[in-house]
This record gives C-alpha cells, structure tokens and sequence, in this order.
C-alpha cells in the first residue's frame, strides 16, 4: 500500500490509504491515542465519505492502542445513516473491545475477516 495521503505524528502512528474499486482502505499503524491524530484520522475519514467513495473502511488490525476519545470522533461514523463506513480488526482485539464497551459495535460495520473486505475490493 502506498500513503498517498500522510498524517504526521509524534512517531506513534502512521498511516497507508489505498483507493481500489472505488473503496478507500484507511490503515493505521501503531497507537492511535493523540487527540491532534484522532482529529486528523476524523477529517480524512470525512473527506473520504464526502468525496463519493462507495465505501471508506478504517483498518485497525495494525494498530496497537485505540484512545477512548477516538470513540468519540467515530460518532459521526455511527447509526443507520452511514452505510459506507466501516471498520476491519481482529476480534477480541484491544480496538475491538472498546468499540464494544462504548456500544458503537452495534452502529457501525465491522469486518473480522480480510476475505469479507477482499470481496469488497477486489484483490489485495
């Protein structure tokens, strides 16, 4: 994957974005716990949704550390209404339980599987 569109951090977090059948991967690596990068992360999620993408998927199965606050500013991500927005981690993964404790395991999709996502965008 190439980071066609980088977020800078103190050195705890990176991220590729890939762009593929019209589907966005948004892959973060390493700790996503700065409130700076957590808004950085929101808006380009955002930008992506509002760009057209059929599909804008946060890939979480490299990050290491998920903030509570970033539960926060995934709730615009969140319900019903958002259909093309969704999430691929592990199950039972330390981002896994925290979007189960806060309740947003229930208002946005998650994928647990890369076969799920591979058939969203066609292959890897």
């Amino acid at each position: 994957m190439k980071n066609k569109r980088g977020i800078r951090s103190g050195g705890t977090m990176d991220c590729q974005i890939e762009v593929r059948n019209n589907t966005v991967l948004f892959q973060i690596n390493g700790e996503l716990s700065r409130v700076q990068d957590c808004i950085s992360v929101s808006r380009q999620l955002r930008d992506f949704l509002d760009s057209g993408y059929r599909r804008v998927v946060l890939d979480l199965t490299s990050c290491t550390f998920v903030s509570a606050s970033f539960c926060g500013f995934l709730a615009p991500f969140s319900g019903p209404d958002v259909r093309n927005f969704g999430i691929l981690l592990e199950r039972n993964s330390a981002a896994h339980r925290m979007l189960n404790i806060v309740g947003m395991d229930r208002t946005i999709r998650l994928y647990f599987h890369s076969n799920e996502l591979t058939e969203i965008m066609g292959q890897l």
